[in-house]
């Protein structure tokens, strides 16, 4: 597999052809607005003129269009012998939108990957970028040396579904973390420290938080949520008092607002002496209503 196919050029497939342009190859684009391939092919892109020619050109075909339904659109009146080519779509969605468009790619005898990327525009093209994949893995296997072109790529298994959980999942994480340093943030600020020092020393506590996550995992996994590091009451107790500070200090207090609601739900359960890992029953809880 040599020649790639970007099939929509916002801001992540025009990050996604520039980095192949960049690794020297053969790469063609189109967008439905023509004026957002400018960039690519002002870099040594080639432009298609229809979204058939496009496919036809590219042994890998990248599509980064907004949804499943998009794609699907688009690919439904192509008809093409697609036996020596892989698509990979980008788009976001749910686990159903995911297995619902591999089943429509199935039919059509297209060779599909479902992925995601999870790092953003600016680390595509590096190491540090991380993009799922989910599908037959031996269309992941045969596209491998092309996918690392954009960074880190991970198999999670052949369910499409897979993606979209994980992606949904990571993004969960990420604007959870991002939040909890927002708002400390914004604490440190009302008494003239800065966020930089801040994150500096937040760097050096993310081992401890790595290692959280692997021993609250244990903990789910079995249903069993030992109290070495505190348990609810204690921590509830703890986040009253940084409710306390952000009220004292005039920000607001929606964040640890949010985690009181948690714990308390949690409590309520009579789980207030076991450790942290077991809000997720609480969480779970709500599910089942």
């Amino acid at each position: 597999m040599k020649k790639i196919s970007i099939l929509g050029t916002g801001v992540m497939g025009n990050a996604i052809g520039q980095a192949y342009l960049k690794a020297g190859y053969n790469t063609t684009v189109w967008n439905r607005t023509l004026q957002k391939a400018e960039a690519l092919v002002s870099s040594g892109a080639n432009l298609a003129k229809t979204e058939k020619e496009l496919i036809l050109e590219g042994d890998l075909i990248i599509s980064a269009v907004a949804t499943y339904d998009n794609l699907i659109e688009i690919l439904d009146p192509i008809e093409i012998d697609w036996k020596t080519k892989i698509l990979i779509n980008i788009s976001s969605g749910t686990t159903q939108q995911a297995r619902d468009f591999g089943e429509f790619a199935q039919k059509r005898n297209i060779p599909y990957l479902d992925a995601a990327a999870m790092s953003g525009v600016k680390r595509v093209g590096h190491k540090e970028g991380l993009f799922l994949f989910s599908g037959d893995y031996s269309y992941f296997e045969k596209a491998k040396p092309l996918l690392e072109v954009l960074g880190s790529p991970a198999y999670l298994g052949s369910d499409f579904g897979l993606t979209p959980l994980y992606d949904n999942a990571l993004f969960t994480l990420a604007w959870g973390s991002l939040i909890g340093f927002y708002h400390a943030s914004a604490l440190i600020a009302a008494e003239g420290q800065q966020a930089g020092r801040f994150a500096a020393l937040a760097a050096n506590h993310t081992p401890f938080l790595n290692a959280l996550f692997k021993e609250h995992a244990e903990a789910i996994g079995t249903g069993i949520y030992p109290n070495d590091d505190g348990n609810i009451e204690i921590h509830k107790s703890a986040m009253e008092h940084v409710k306390a500070l952000s009220e004292e200090k005039n920000i607001g207090t929606d964040f640890p607002s949010f985690i009181i609601d948690i714990l308390s739900r949690t409590e309520k359960m009579g789980l207030g002496d076991s450790g942290i890992a077991s809000v997720i029953e609480a969480i779970k809880k709500d599910h089942a209503k």
